[in-house]
């Protein structure tokens, strides 16, 4: 598992852009705030998936931004969220900067490779509030306060994961109240009119990124094994960089190759990720070719990159820019607003050797 030492652990503020958007005649404010480096959270989460089931487990979270983190669920609440060892879980997941692992009480699984980038639990929904509600994907509530903190409430279509669509005529929502440091307080999923899961924090531990290292270094090297078909990194050979962006460090370079679901062994895409990170913040860099596009490009909103045509999706863990290449498409990822990533996003465009697909 990659050390946590890799990652840069200063906190980074970020000033976001306060944008208002019409919410039934009101004009309510994107939440504004520094994303948190480290932190632990304990959550109650009550599933009713009929009127006639009901079910309690406990989940703790465990981040150190932008890349490891912990994700584990018990039956019973953990006694000491301060403790590095919370007892064997009865399931759960474990990101590094590029590896998903996967555990079932004291086993340990690589599940995969993955690539650089938000990790299991973690999200960028604070980063992004402002552009998903200009992108009609979210709509900005009102400031609650939750378990004794102050929260802003952003409304989803469905639970925030991966690249966010705008709302439809079924009515579903998910309800996310998110801190100013960008950690969900509590979440709420309606589904054909009925709430089917409530996800609520109970308690908080401010772990060293030492300590939450310990605590996220669950097994050992012998414990873990790769799924057969799954997703898989390898060297990145002498592909050349692309700019470091301003104030941030090359945390990680390594080639991804993504298999097609339907046919393992054939790749649906491989391609090369550059990752960046600043204190919490990290920004990615993929170069790549396959049979399609690893986006949906119905969701593409067109912007241009200097002399070059892109467009801009938003996602649950930060804002993408991508263009076509001659050899095949790069994008780019930030846990940043879609503003404070363009600047960077054209030097990228502009450097590209789109003939090479790698940059110049």
């Amino acid at each position: 598992m990659q050390k946590t030492g890799r990652l840069l652990s200063a906190a980074l503020s970020v000033s976001l852009a306060l944008s208002a958007c019409s919410q039934g005649g009101r004009a309510l404010r994107a939440p504004v705030g520094v994303r948190a480096t480290s932190f632990r959270v304990l959550y109650r989460v009550e599933r009713t998936p009929t009127p006639d089931q009901r079910s309690v487990v406990w989940e703790v979270l465990t981040v150190h931004r932008p890349f490891l983190a912990s994700d584990l669920t018990f039956d019973r609440r953990p006694r000491d969220l301060n403790a590095t060892d919370l007892g064997p879980p009865t399931s759960g997941y474990l990101s590094d900067v590029d590896h998903l692992y996967s555990v079932d009480g004291a086993l340990v699984r690589r599940v995969a490779g993955r690539q650089p980038g938000s990790p299991s639990g973690d999200q960028a929904l604070l980063d992004i509030a402002g552009d998903a509600a200009r992108r009609g994907a979210a709509r900005i509530g009102p400031v609650r306060r939750i378990a004794g903190r102050a929260c802003t409430e952003i409304e989803f279509v469905e639970p925030p994961v991966g690249q966010l669509r705008a709302f439809d005529a079924t009515g579903d929502h998910d309800d996310v109240c998110v801190d100013r440091g960008g950690i969900v307080l509590r979440e709420q999923w309606t589904l054909g009119g009925r709430v089917v899961q409530t996800r609520t924090a109970s308690a908080f531990a401010e772990l060293p990124a030492v300590a939450l290292g310990a605590a996220l270094a669950t097994g050992n090297a012998q414990d873990v094994s790769d799924a057969a078909a799954a997703p898989r990194i390898g060297e990145i050979g002498d592909a050349v960089a692309p700019p470091t962006p301003p104030n941030y460090a090359l945390v990680s370079a390594v080639s991804f190759f993504f298999p097609r679901p339907d046919d393992p062994t054939t790749l649906a895409y491989a391609s090369k990720v550059w990752a960046f990170a600043h204190g919490a913040h990290s920004i990615t860099v993929e170069a790549g070719a396959g049979a399609g596009l690893p986006w949906r490009p119905e969701f593409d909103r067109a912007i241009r990159l200097g002399a070059r045509d892109a467009a801009w999706i938003v996602r649950s863990d930060g804002v993408e820019v991508h263009f076509i290449t001659r050899d095949g498409w790069v994008r780019v990822r930030a846990t940043t607003s879609l503003k404070a990533l363009l600047p960077y996003a054209r030097l990228v465009a502009t450097s590209w050797d789109s003939s090479a697909a790698v940059p110049k």
